[in-house]
């Protein structure tokens, strides 16, 4: 029969929170039987809550901060690295003064709190973290989340953004501990509970399911994402709940070995090495990344894809597989969920090649099928007989087929591939062009007109957009 061991499920093993003291009131020791017991005034509570979710709302840490400023002196770091990490000092530094938030989706208050048998509070400790959270939403320009269902099919805004999610623990000693988080809409549409048998628990069907679900996800958050994977606990409430403190780095310091005495949750760093690239980078930065992680035991591979996010829900994208044969196979199962073709294309970084030989075709086809589109309105054809007659002749193309019918529709919201993305892969094609000496006059002329997109209109357009470009004069200032 085993001993009994105990430890809490999850033994966080070092707080690195730095803490501010906001107040020297509302809390007091006294004597109760001769054990000493923290008395805590319920304004405290409502006070603290308050002041947590104005400075969540609006301000970052010192540790975010840092990580943004390191990106900008990472001279490793892309063009696009430096752009979004700039944008986010940018806001942080608006937000900081405390009018507008860092993000319009100012969520769900949750609060979760740990609290001593030596504490004494003689209230209803929710209420008044309640009154904490209303308070807040109320004085401070943020958007009411929290929606009253007031019959089966009929909700309304509560307009204070109640109620909020608020659990409490027990716990030992004279602290009163507590986690504060704004959880938007987003985040937690994606978050899903995949139930299966222990014996997918092995080395090659474990990878093979997370790759699939990872990529199935798709983005309907604010950038950073920050991914939390949880496998096995107690029961599937827990599962859940453990993803939610996952995601908010609460969990950052757990032991990283298991422990059969206790059962302990523990975080596991070598799976969290395992990377799949699909990104749409320079080929430096990729070589970079995979001379980084040489040594490690990590699997990578170059495996960018050509098509649409639309494309890939209905699992038409191409894949250009480049790596590891022994990989390419291992992973061919998730390349499927969303991809009608794989090519192996051989050695790593020949995937990124490939990806923008047909990047500067895609740029091309496009200005070349609004070339057309605008060349034919101005002699008079009609512009539905134009995408018809060209679409079911030699000239058409795959970019003619998808892109033409927005250009005459003028439908550039919401974009299948967007000017703020593609003006990126842009830059990626010309200094490909460059390091290789080469002039690519047909490709330059094309990317004139997105230059001149980007300066004009709106980065948020489909890249279809190009047609107004050209309806304008002086496409060259």
């Amino acid at each position: 029969m085993s001993e009994f061991n105990y430890s809490p499920m999850f033994p966080v093993l070092e707080d690195k929170t730095e803490y501010i003291q906001i107040s020297d009131s509302y809390v007091t020791k006294s004597l109760i039987d001769g054990v000493e017991i923290l008395k805590i005034d319920p304004q405290a509570l409502t006070l603290l809550t308050q002041r947590a979710f104005k400075d969540v709302s609006h301000l970052l840490r010192k540790s975010h901060l840092k990580q943004l400023k390191d990106i900008l002196d990472d001279k490793d770091a892309s063009q696009n690295d430096h752009f979004v990490a700039l944008t986010m000092l940018k806001n942080a530094n608006i937000s900081s003064a405390g009018v507008l938030p860092m993000c319009q989706d100012t969520g769900t208050a949750i609060i979760m709190g740990y609290k001593g048998e030596n504490v004494f509070t003689n209230c209803d400790d929710s209420k008044h973290i309640s009154l904490g959270v209303y308070n807040t939403y109320k004085e401070n320009n943020l958007r009411f989340s929290q929606l009253a269902p007031l019959s089966m099919f009929e909700e309304k805004n509560t307009s204070n953004n109640l109620p909020a999610e608020i659990t409490l623990f027990a716990s030992q000693g004279m602290e009163y501990k507590f986690a504060f988080v704004q959880k938007g809409g987003g985040s937690a549409n994606k978050s899903f509970l995949f139930q299966a048998t222990p014996a997918s628990l092995n080395h090659k069907s474990l990878k093979e399911f997370l790759y699939e679900k990872i990529i199935s996800l798709g983005t309907a958050a604010c950038p950073p994402y920050h991914l939390s994977i949880v496998i096995g606990g107690t029961s599937a409430e827990l599962n859940l709940k453990t993803v939610k403190l996952g995601s908010m780095r609460y969990l950052d310091n757990l032991p990283t070995k298991g422990d059969l005495k206790t059962g302990h949750a523990y975080r596991d760093l070598e799976w969290e090495k395992i990377i799949l690239d699909m990104n749409t980078i320079s080929i430096d930065d990729k070589n970079m990344f995979k001379n980084e992680i040489n040594g490690l035991n990590i699997d990578m591979l170059d495996s960018p894809v050509s098509g649409t996010g639309a494309q890939a829900w209905e699992a038409d994208l191409t894949v250009f597989a480049s790596g590891s044969k022994e990989l390419i196979d291992k992973c061919m199962n998730v390349f499927k969920a969303f991809s009608k073709e794989v090519i192996n294309v051989g050695s790593f970084g020949n995937g990124m090649k490939f990806k923008i030989l047909a990047n500067l075709l895609v740029t091309i086809h496009n200005t070349a099928a609004a070339e057309a589109l605008r060349l034919g309105e101005l002699a008079g054809l009609d512009q539905d007989m134009i995408y018809k007659v060209l679409g079911n002749s030699a000239a058409t193309s795959v970019m003619l087929q998808k892109r033409m019918p927005l250009m005459i529709n003028k439908n550039y919201e919401p974009p299948t591939a967007s000017f703020n993305i593609f003006l990126k892969d842009v830059d990626i094609i010309r200094n490909f062009i460059k390091n290789n000496n080469v002039t690519l006059p047909t490709f330059e002329g094309s990317a004139k007109i997105y230059d001149k997109a980007e300066k004009t209109l709106s980065k948020n357009w489909d890249t279809a957009s190009v047609y107004e470009v050209l309806k304008m004069e002086n496409i060259d200032e």
